[in-house]
């Protein structure tokens, strides 16, 4: 993969700078496509940097094995991190290849001491700036801009976008921030070939890195906590990686559970008022059915937030809302191969010659009084029942020598059961003999 005719377009339309480059491989047919990151020309870059184009098709390149050249000088402290940041994406995805990356290099200088947010009006996204504006890192400013990337969002139709847009720049203004709108078309390029969970974190640390001369530092909200079994695109070993000389990516909220931030977004009015989850639907607030918007509404409930009716146009409902979501997905999820249940699924039912009538329960006398006996269909009583398990087995159409047979098995299963808790004779704490038991 080869970029190369890097140019750097300042006020290409009077207000916004771009930044593009031609994209090439030798394994697929570009079509001349061009990559493009647009940006307000206050906050852009105002020198050619080929920098974030390295994060961002990183994954695409390593994706189809093919070494990536860059034809326009990246950062030198981005450069020297390639290698751990291809480490971290065969840990993640042990199915991509290691692949080698050419580029000249240069050293960038500072820029102010300001943080910007990546800011999407998610649970992760508005825990990340609340804290910022509430307690900031050591060494970082506080949150000051908002970093909006609308053509990221393919849900959205023009009316929706625009509206999303105007929602935006509101909740913005509301907390004392000023937003900041930036377009790319890497999205578009790179989902042709793996899912955006793939490539999402090194492609908005690309996009970042294009405001790179405006900020100093500049966040990205994390999806999973620390510890929790992921293989996401964005990892807190990874985004910090993709920083430069003059701009640090940092990977923030990642030592809260989502529960924790929802509980911590709903104790303020203005982002609870502002919340944007779903990212499935083209809808102007959130569509209630997704999974997503689901664990959402499950979540603010348990926070405490009983009224959803204006966030969601669906509304959460009883109990049996949830259980049909969760039945729903376990009916799409495939069986499980060779598992006991999936077979017997896939056996015949034997029919039944002749049902019994319904279970009587004549008076008795002696041990067996107080249980059960149910008439089956060779004349036969069944064994009394003496738990409810037995009880199931004392339905119509079961002769008494198969529940005989039944009984009898669980009865040698249960003195198993208890030879096997028997108290094991201890070993050898260092196993060095055979079997690593105490010898004699």
């Amino acid at each position: 993969m080869r970029v190369d005719d890097i140019r750097l377009d300042v006020g290409v339309d009077g207000v916004h700078t771009e930044l593009s480059g031609a994209v090439s491989m030798e394994k697929l047919d570009t079509e001349g496509l061009r990559i493009w990151f647009r940006a307000p020309s206050d906050l852009a870059l105002h020198e050619l940097d080929a920098s974030p184009f390295l994060p961002g098709l990183l994954a695409t390149a390593m994706w189809w094995g093919e070494d990536l050249e860059i034809d326009g000088p990246v950062s030198a402290r981005l450069y020297e991190m390639v290698d751990q940041a291809m480490a971290c994406y065969l840990n993640l995805y042990p199915h991509l290849h290691r692949i080698r990356v050419t580029a000249p290099t240069h050293v960038l200088t500072a820029g102010p001491h300001a943080t910007a947010c990546l800011f999407s009006r998610g649970v992760d996204s508005w825990y990340s700036v609340l804290t910022s504006l509430d307690r900031p890192n050591p060494g970082e400013a506080q949150v000051s801009h908002l970093v909006y990337v609308p053509s990221i969002d393919f849900m959205y139709g023009p009316e929706n976008l625009d509206r999303s847009l105007d929602d935006t720049r509101r909740a913005a203004a509301d907390i004392g921030c000023e937003l900041v709108v930036l377009e790319s078309n890497l999205r578009r390029f790179t989902e042709r070939f793996q899912p955006w969970d793939v490539t999402f974190g090194g492609g908005l640390a690309g996009m970042a890195l294009h405001l790179g001369e405006a900020f100093s530092h500049i966040r990205l909200a994390a999806s999973f906590p620390l510890g929790a079994p992921t293989s996401f695109g964005s990892h807190p070993a990874l985004d910090p990686l993709f920083s430069t000389e003059r701009t640090q990516i940092v990977h923030s909220g990642a030592t809260a559970t989502r529960l924790d931030k929802v509980r911590y977004v709903a104790q303020v009015p203005v982002a609870l008022g502002n919340l944007k989850v779903c990212y499935t639907e083209d809808t102007a607030h959130n569509c209630g059915t997704c999974g997503k918007c689901v664990m959402t509404m499950l979540e603010l409930h348990v926070a405490g937030v009983r009224d959803l009716t204006e966030l969601f146009d669906v509304p959460l409902e009883p109990p049996a809302r949830a259980c049909a979501v969760v039945q729903e997905r376990r009916a799409r999820r495939p069986p499980r191969r060779g598992a006991r249940r999936a077979r017997s699924a896939r056996r015949p039912r034997q029919p039944t010659v002749a049902q019994c009538p319904a279970p009587s329960v004549p008076a008795q006398r002696g041990p067996s009084a107080g249980f059960a006996t149910a008439p089956c269909r060779d004349g036969a009583d069944a064994p009394p029942c003496r738990n409810l398990r037995d009880a199931r087995l004392t339905r119509p159409g079961l002769s008494a020598e198969r529940l005989l047979h039944r009984s009898a098995r669980r009865a040698a299963r249960r003195w198993c059961n208890t030879r096997d808790r028997r108290p094991a004779r201890p070993r050898c704490p260092l196993r060095t003999c055979s079997g690593g038991r105490r010898p004699g």
